[in-house]
């Protein structure tokens, strides 16, 4: 069980430097070269280029690193350096159970009964395991190897380990894909999303999740992850999903970046993207250190922060592993319990 000890000492394990050499790179969204630099320090202060593409408003990190330093970096480190472990600990699978019930109740109104979802990015496997629970044909895609085996040997559900590029599904396999905090992490998100049009069946549905750029409650010192190629707004992921052939059918208005979209032959036409690059150029000029820190928010933040903290401590204290944690999540939740 981790401790607040373990936590602090793993405030510094993750301020491992992400060292890539890169290269530039096009917009993914319009294909444009011209953008503003909005960032140049990640949010341990390490060296890291942020730009927004006055194109479209795509705000990503470039020089980019290549595909071969991502799939190293995601196959051997990223697991461990950003999450402190090989296997996900105690209170990360409490959280992560009780999201995974909360995802399935905002989707299960879209899922038939043996429904066949994938679940790309699947970590510690907690939403396949839910899936799979209450019924659904469920897969989870997880490239770190740890975390793969982790899931497969608690949970007994199919956890494939590879990459969304080497992963082979026949077309149509799928009923539903979802991503949560994921495809931010991708070097070709666009590239991703037309591979999961492939796989999913005409008429199947896409959830994604992604950090929102365009918040006002976090701190601009912590706004750029090294791990996070791409940030996007609502409006930059409804128009990369076109690009796929998806049309958004449902969005969750607390979390603007959390989007349920349709695999459509007619894919819903969007905005403006020059506008999204005005919105959002506003947005940065606004949302400055010096300006958030002049408000209360950061100081509500902390406190707010300190009390989940604490509270998530309470809840797990007395178990003994992940699988426990999930277990109690799921039973607290009104789902089915693991074996």
């Amino acid at each position: 069980m981790s401790t607040p000890l373990d936590d602090f000492n793993q405030l510094f394990k993750r301020r491992f430097r992400y060292c890539f050499e890169g290269e530039n790179v096009a917009c993914n969204l319009c294909g444009g070269n011209d953008y503003d630099v909005v960032g140049r320090r990640d949010r341990y202060f390490g060296p890291l280029q942020t730009v927004l593409c006055r194109g479209c408003g795509l705000v990503y990190t470039n020089p980019m690193p290549t595909e071969a330093e991502l799939s190293s970096f995601y196959a051997r480190h990223y697991r461990k350096d950003y999450h402190g472990a090989e296997a996900p600990r105690v209170r990360a699978a409490a959280r992560a159970g009780a999201g995974a019930v909360a995802r399935l109740a905002q989707l299960s109104p879209y899922l038939a009964a043996g429904a066949r979802v994938l679940d790309v990015g699947s970590g510690g496997g907690e939403f396949v395991a839910c899936l799979a629970e209450n019924g659904y044909r469920a897969t989870g895609l997880e490239p770190n190897r740890g975390y793969a085996e982790f899931s497969r040997r608690e949970y007994g559900i199919d956890a494939r380990n590879a990459d969304w590029q080497s992963a082979q599904f026949d077309a149509g396999s799928f009923d539903m894909i979802t991503a949560s905090h994921v495809l931010e992490h991708f070097r070709d998100p666009k590239a991703a999303l037309s591979r999961f049009a492939e796989w999913l069946r005409e008429g199947g549905h896409l959830y994604l999740s992604v950090p929102n750029i365009e918040v006002y409650h976090r701190s601009p010192l912590s706004r750029f992850h090294f791990a996070h190629l791409y940030n996007f707004n609502h409006e930059s992921l409804v128009m990369l999903a076109a690009r796929a052939g998806f049309s958004p059918v449902e969005d969750w208005h607390e979390e603007p970046t959390n989007l349920l979209f349709v695999k459509s032959a007619a894919p819903a036409a969007v905005g403006d993207p020059r506008e999204n690059y005005k919105r959002l150029r506003a947005y940065f000029d606004k949302q400055t250190a010096w300006n958030y820190y002049r408000t209360a928010t950061p100081y509500r933040r902390f406190f707010h922060k300190l009390a989940k903290r604490v509270n998530e401590y309470r809840n797990v204290h007395d178990l003994e592993s992940p699988k426990d944690a999930v277990k109690r999540a799921f039973k607290q939740n009104g789902k089915q319990p693991l074996p």
